[in-house]
């Protein structure tokens, strides 16, 4: 089963989302990065059958930020791959920015583990 790709520079919020897409019984394999160029190398090293299923990814990082990374895959040969984007700001312009470069969607993080849960049921729905 091809995994789903979780980018973000905060090893708790790795842990946690993790923990609550599991929880709302998603299946696939998780696979967290800590660094975005970490999962570019995980991607030149994939075949077809175990390229990511979904890469979802933090906005605000460190050297690569989420908008850089989303453009470099949608400018790769993994361009078929969605991404969607997360961060903890819910500007309109980033939003516009990111679904204009490809993003799937453009999510604000939750600020509460039950919320956190909602929206993992309904990301589960449509993509474990």
């Amino acid at each position: 089963m091809r995994p789903i790709c979780f980018i973000d520079d905060d090893s708790d919020d790795l842990e946690l989302f993790a923990t609550a897409l599991k929880e709302s019984g998603c299946e696939r394999p998780i696979l967290p990065f800590l660094d975005p160029s970490k999962l570019l190398d995980f991607l030149r090293a994939t075949t077809l059958d175990s390229e990511p299923h979904l890469i979802i990814t933090d906005l605000n990082m460190p050297l690569l930020d989420g908008k850089n990374l989303l453009n470099e895959i949608k400018n790769s040969s993994f361009a078929h791959i969605p991404v969607i984007v997360m961060s903890t700001t819910a500007r309109e312009k980033d939003k516009k920015d990111l679904m204009e470069l490809g993003a799937r969607d453009f999510i604000t993080k939750p600020s509460s583990y039950t919320q956190l849960l909602s929206l993992f049921n309904e990301l589960q729905e449509q993509w474990c």
